[in-house]
């Protein structure tokens, strides 16, 4: 793909004209030790440019937003706010600024939010519909009141209120009262089996509602109650082994199948008349070529945002994402595989010429959007890895455990877990499958490369 011709890589050059004389020595400090990237730079450049020839004495946020006009979302704002911020904290239009963003930010939200319809059965409550008593206990753990223990972390409140919303949805389907008792628990556990999940998943749902029902109080009985069907669960699924596993085991699949799924999907993209199928043709590709790189759980995939999350510059895309679970700082640049697959959720069939045209415009939306620019349901990239590779995209994770396995030292460990967007080595194991039960991949930019010659070397 051509370069942009006003991004240029070298930020050295930019701060050299006459209008960086007050803030030079400062810039390339910031420049000297990574502080500010390319964006920042031009965006504060522009922003000089302008002041430049300003007549307005006193800025207001005003102003600022009518500088920005060309542009709703509150992104190029943001640019110039953490370039400028990081070259001199003092700026003295640094509170305008971060007043201007603020407003932006607010007026960007549509009035009504919607959201793609999912063909995923539904299985939980709203939140709003969960007693009173289960909300208030929910805003303690967040608080980190201590009650009948100790407070879970935040991400496990999170999966909590999950859980509870999914209790209330199946005693209310079973015609009882919602509440935390031995009948209602009996419910969710029938409601999970008749969907088929796995012993572990249940066994994992009750260990959650356990922990709520021990920090607000239950009964005993109750609490007996959980643990005892927790164990059984866990039992099943020691016994069953990981069902990951044996899906890899009955698949044989591999880190290139998934490659050549990402490189049909695009190729499928190319050539689709249908403009809906051909969209999602597009977003299926953005997935596939963004797990197979930096294989997040989908809710951090789902709210990758471009221009905040997922940036691109001449030389192909970072991520800057933290993960919501464990709070991990994913940051870096992308694989140059990755770029035709990202690109293409730009273009969506456009000539390669009105990239940056099409990207400035993506900025502030998701990834993966419907073709109104609106994130796409809850549930999408499961059910697109689903229908595609026959599991959830966690088994990415599984896939490059297993590699890194092979390769048999701890600094392969260490890569697959900042691939992964993983803290503890020990998670490693977890997610390993037993070794010498199938094949293995060979490194993977290697195999992976295959995916640029399929494309014929060249960018969409």
């Amino acid at each position: 793909m051509a370069e942009r011709g006003r991004r240029p890589t070298d930020r050295a050059k930019v701060i050299r004209g006459a209008r960086w004389r007050a803030l030079r020595l400062e810039a390339e400090d910031a420049i000297a030790e990574n502080r500010v990237d390319v964006e920042g730079v031009l965006a504060i450049d522009r922003w000089l440019a302008h002041r430049e020839g300003d007549t307005v004495e006193n800025l207001c946020a005003e102003d600022v937003l009518s500088f920005f006009a060309g542009s709703v979302s509150p992104v190029p704002i943001a640019k110039l706010l953490r370039g400028l911020h990081a070259i001199d904290a003092r700026h003295p239009d640094l509170p305008v600024l971060s007043r201007a963003m603020e407003l932006r930010s607010r007026s960007y939200r549509p009035a009504k939010e919607t959201r793609a319809r999912s063909r995923t059965p539904k299985v939980s409550v709203e939140t709003r519909e969960l007693p009173p008593e289960w909300l208030e206990a929910l805003d303690a753990m967040r608080s980190g009141e201590r009650r009948g223990c100790r407070c879970p972390a935040p991400s496990i409140v999170v999966t909590i209120e999950t859980k509870l919303r999914q209790l209330a949805f199946s005693t209310r389907g079973a015609g009882l009262a919602i509440d935390f008792s031995i009948p209602s628990l009996s419910a969710l556990v029938h409601a999970m089996l008749a969907r088929d999940l796995a012993s572990r998943t249940i066994e994992s749902t009750l260990g959650k509602l356990l922990t709520f029902g021990t920090y607000t109080g239950a009964p005993a009985p109750v609490l007996e109650a959980i643990a005892d069907e927790r164990r059984l669960h866990d039992r099943r699924a020691s016994m069953a082994g990981k069902n990951k596993e044996r899906f890899l085991l009955r698949s044989g699949l591999t880190l290139d199948d998934v490659a050549r799924a990402a490189l049909d999907r695009h190729r499928a993209a190319r050539v689709g008349t249908d403009p809906r199928e051909r969209h999602h043709d597009w977003m299926r590709a953005a997935l596939s070529g963004f797990v197979i790189c930096r294989p997040l759980r989908p809710l951090d995939v789902r709210t990758c945002i471009i221009g905040q999350h997922l940036r691109r510059d001449s030389e192909g895309w970072l991520l800057f994402k933290r993960t919501r679970k464990n709070d991990y700082k994913a940051v870096g640049r992308m694989w140059d595989i990755c770029t035709p697959f990202l690109d293409g959720a730009i273009l969506l069939g456009a000539d390669e010429s009105r990239f940056w045209e099409m990207y400035d415009r993506a900025e502030g939306r998701p990834l993966l959007a419907d073709r109104q620019g609106e994130a796409l349901s809850d549930n999408w990239a499961t059910e697109q890895s689903r229908a595609c590779l026959g599991f959830g995209i966690g088994i990415l994770r599984t896939l490059w455990h297993d590699h890194c396995a092979e390769v048999g030292d701890a600094r392969a460990v260490e890569t697959a877990l900042a691939l992964c967007g993983q803290y503890d080595p020990r998670t490693a194991a977890h997610y390993r499958t037993a070794a010498g039960e199938r094949d293995r991949m060979a490194r993977a930019q290697d195999l992976l490369g295959d995916i640029i010659e399929g494309l014929g070397g060249s960018t969409p």
